[in-house]
């Protein structure tokens, strides 16, 4: 009977004997007073070749060691199996010659071999930017509790008129529902006056809640900024020292304590404007992880919004936030970077008469499948009578 042979990583033998092993891999369960166990299937188990291999020449031999200790995993040419990409289950075993021109003979066992696909382990850039925003916002609560008391002492009452001015800007921003718990949370602001980091969080809680509930027919994605970009919240001038005042022993009046006549938002204590400017701006940036985006270009665009609000924040910033918001910047740009290749690239059109659906469809991806996606992303009554103007079209739309 002609011997059959095999190959493993190009090296070549002959083959005595062979078998393998293949099936399912299960666990059996077993219970106190149940007689019958419960087997879980977990899969198919790896197929398994064993192989009795021979050699004659010595140079075979030695090349098949070689293959055998190599890195990594290769093709095994088996003589029934056919072509199988696997390694080395364990260390072979070999049986030298007698004498000088014998055979060598190695007991080997091969394992299916694949990749590492799952679990498929990758950063995750948008948590990475929610606990850089996180941790940027509790530094900025920190400075905010060390310099608010400093600047409204001697003015609390004021501070407090403040306070509310700033809620009912924010307020605005609400549907109706989230403005009634608001207002109804509002009524006790006069005791956080003197409680920074409390008034911190109920002031971060209220941004936040604008960011993601904005009422119908305003800018949602762009309240933070929005709130931010408020002459108010613009960082105000300090007191100035008064020479005289300060001799007779009287005490500074705060630019902030003044009031401007015919304005709703009057000056903020610099602690304020400049805790709820970066707390909006960096509530907004966070947005760029967790935001449902139609397309690349709106991504693009708020990115681009996004660090340059950044950059501003970064230039003012003492040199702690600084370093944080210079943190949630970079992981801005991983976020965005991350969702790009997630996203659909869109395509304008700009149409001179009414044309249907699925005729724009075709003429941008040479099929029709985006017709349904141009119905609804521009707002048409019917598919049929599309109207003439900028049409947004998605690219390879399902």
């Amino acid at each position: 009977m002609a011997l059959r042979e095999a190959s493993f990583k190009g090296a070549k033998f002959h083959v005595e004997e062979t078998g393998g092993r293949f099936g399912r891999r299960t666990v059996l369960h077993q219970y106190p007073f149940r007689d019958v166990p419960y087997g879980e299937d977990l899969g198919r188990a790896a197929r398994r070749f064993d192989i009795t291999a021979f050699f004659i020449d010595t140079a075979e031999y030695q090349a098949f060691v070689e293959a055998c200790e190599s890195e990594g995993a290769g093709t095994l040419i088996h003589p029934f199996y056919g072509k199988a990409f696997v390694q080395l289950d364990d260390a072979a075993d070999v049986r030298f010659p007698r004498a000088e021109g014998g055979r060598y003979s190695v007991q080997v066992s091969f394992v299916e071999a694949g990749e590492n696909n799952e679990p498929d382990a990758q950063e995750d850039a948008g948590g990475l930017l929610d606990f850089a925003i996180d941790d940027a916002l509790n530094l900025i609560g920190q400075e905010f509790s060390v310099q608010w008391l400093k600047e409204v002492a001697g003015w609390l009452d004021v501070a407090e008129i403040r306070l509310n001015q700033v809620y009912q800007f924010i307020e605005g921003f609400l549907d109706a529902a989230d403005l009634a718990k608001s207002q109804l949370s509002r009524l006790t602001i006069g005791s956080l006056v003197a409680k920074p980091l409390e008034l911190f969080a109920r002031i971060r809680s209220l941004i936040r809640m604008a960011i993601f509930k904005a009422k119908p027919f305003s800018v949602r994605n762009e309240t933070g900024y929005t709130i931010a970009a408020h002459p108010a919240f613009q960082t105000a001038s300090r007191p100035q020292t008064n020479l005289l005042t300060t001799l007779l022993g009287g005490t500074v009046r705060a630019d902030w304590a003044v009031n401007t006549i015919g304005a709703d938002l009057q000056a903020l204590p610099p602690s304020l404007a400049d805790m709820v400017r970066q707390t909006a701006v960096l509530e907004q940036v966070r947005q760029l992880a967790f935001a449902e985006y139609d397309g690349k270009a709106n991504l693009i665009k708020d990115r681009a919004r996004a660090l340059a609000a950044l950059e501003a924040e970064i230039t003012i910033a003492s040199s702690a936030v600084f370093r944080v918001l210079e943190t949630a910047r970079t992981h801005a740009v991983a976020a965005v970077e991350a969702r790009i290749p997630t996203l659909r690239e869109m395509k304008v059109l700009e149409t001179k008469t009414t044309m249907p659906a699925l005729v724009l469809a075709w003429q941008v991806n040479g099929s029709i499948e985006a017709y349904a996606d141009i119905v609804a992303r521009n707002k048409v009554r019917h598919p049929g009578f599309v109207p003439p103007g900028r049409v947004e079209v998605m690219r390879d739309g399902q």
